[in-house]
Protein backbone atom coordinates (compact mmCIF):
# COMPACT_ATOMS: atom_id res chain seq x y z
CA UNK A 1 0.00 0.00 0.00
CA UNK A 2 1.21 3.52 -0.71
CA UNK A 3 0.47 7.00 0.57
CA UNK A 4 1.07 9.70 -2.04
CA UNK A 5 1.42 13.33 -1.04
CA UNK A 6 0.87 15.88 -3.79
CA UNK A 7 2.13 19.42 -3.27
CA UNK A 8 1.10 22.23 -5.61
CA UNK A 9 3.97 24.11 -7.22
CA UNK A 10 1.87 26.88 -8.78
CA UNK A 11 -0.87 29.21 -7.51
CA UNK A 12 -4.38 27.72 -7.38
CA UNK A 13 -5.54 29.93 -10.24
CA UNK A 14 -3.08 28.06 -12.50
CA UNK A 15 -3.66 24.64 -10.92
CA UNK A 16 -7.43 24.98 -11.41
CA UNK A 17 -6.96 25.22 -15.19
CA UNK A 18 -6.03 21.52 -15.15
CA UNK A 19 -8.57 20.41 -12.55
CA UNK A 20 -11.01 18.72 -14.93
CA UNK A 21 -8.21 16.85 -16.70
CA UNK A 22 -6.88 15.80 -13.29
CA UNK A 23 -10.35 14.55 -12.26
CA UNK A 24 -10.53 12.47 -15.46
CA UNK A 25 -7.14 11.02 -14.60
CA UNK A 26 -8.39 10.17 -11.08
CA UNK A 27 -11.35 8.31 -12.63
CA UNK A 28 -8.85 6.35 -14.75
CA UNK A 29 -6.68 5.45 -11.73
CA UNK A 30 -9.74 4.33 -9.72
CA UNK A 31 -11.02 2.26 -12.67
CA UNK A 32 -7.63 0.49 -12.83
CA UNK A 33 -8.03 -0.38 -9.15
CA UNK A 34 -4.90 1.54 -8.13
CA UNK A 35 -6.40 4.43 -6.16
CA UNK A 36 -8.29 3.53 -2.99
CA UNK A 37 -8.98 6.95 -1.46
CA UNK A 38 -8.08 10.51 -2.39
CA UNK A 39 -8.77 14.08 -1.39
CA UNK A 40 -7.37 17.54 -1.17
CA UNK A 41 -5.19 18.71 1.68
CA UNK A 42 -6.33 21.47 4.00
CA UNK A 43 -5.16 24.14 3.55
CA UNK A 44 -5.58 23.53 -0.18
CA UNK A 45 -1.94 23.15 -1.12
CA UNK A 46 -2.05 19.62 -2.51
CA UNK A 47 -3.67 16.23 -2.03
CA UNK A 48 -3.31 12.86 -0.32
CA UNK A 49 -3.92 9.55 -2.10
CA UNK A 50 -4.04 6.01 -0.75
CA UNK A 51 -3.07 3.56 -3.49
CA UNK A 52 -2.38 -0.09 -4.23
CA UNK A 53 0.17 -1.08 -6.85
CA UNK A 54 2.25 -4.12 -7.72
CA UNK A 55 5.38 -1.97 -7.50
CA UNK A 56 6.64 1.51 -6.76
CA UNK A 57 7.86 1.80 -10.38
CA UNK A 58 4.39 1.02 -11.75
CA UNK A 59 2.88 3.61 -9.43
CA UNK A 60 5.41 6.26 -10.47
CA UNK A 61 4.70 5.52 -14.14
CA UNK A 62 0.98 6.02 -13.52
CA UNK A 63 1.51 9.21 -11.51
CA UNK A 64 3.61 10.68 -14.29
CA UNK A 65 0.50 10.50 -16.51
CA UNK A 66 -1.41 12.86 -14.17
CA UNK A 67 -1.98 16.24 -15.87
CA UNK A 68 -0.93 18.03 -12.68
CA UNK A 69 2.48 16.35 -12.94
CA UNK A 70 2.78 16.60 -16.73
CA UNK A 71 2.01 20.33 -16.64
CA UNK A 72 4.31 21.09 -13.69
CA UNK A 73 1.45 22.04 -11.38
CA UNK A 74 2.43 19.61 -8.61
CA UNK A 75 5.07 17.24 -7.36
CA UNK A 76 4.56 14.02 -5.43
CA UNK A 77 6.18 12.01 -2.65
CA UNK A 78 5.46 8.31 -2.19
CA UNK A 79 5.53 6.42 1.10
CA UNK A 80 5.11 2.66 1.08
CA UNK A 81 3.59 0.97 4.11
CA UNK A 82 2.31 -2.45 5.10
CA UNK A 83 -1.13 -2.16 6.72
CA UNK A 84 -1.31 -4.23 9.88
CA UNK A 85 -4.62 -3.13 11.41
CA UNK A 86 -7.78 -1.41 10.32
CA UNK A 87 -11.32 -0.66 11.34
CA UNK A 88 -13.86 -3.31 10.39
CA UNK A 89 -14.91 -1.38 7.26
CA UNK A 90 -11.41 -1.60 5.81
CA UNK A 91 -10.47 -5.17 6.68
CA UNK A 92 -10.49 -6.09 2.98
CA UNK A 93 -7.44 -3.88 2.49
CA UNK A 94 -5.41 -6.11 4.80
CA UNK A 95 -5.91 -9.18 2.61
CA UNK A 96 -3.01 -8.32 0.31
Amino acid sequence: MFVILFTHLKPLVEVNKFLQAHFSFLDHAYAKGVYVLSGRREPRNGAVILARSESRQALVALLEEDPFIKEGMAQFEIYEFIPGRSSEEFQHLLAN
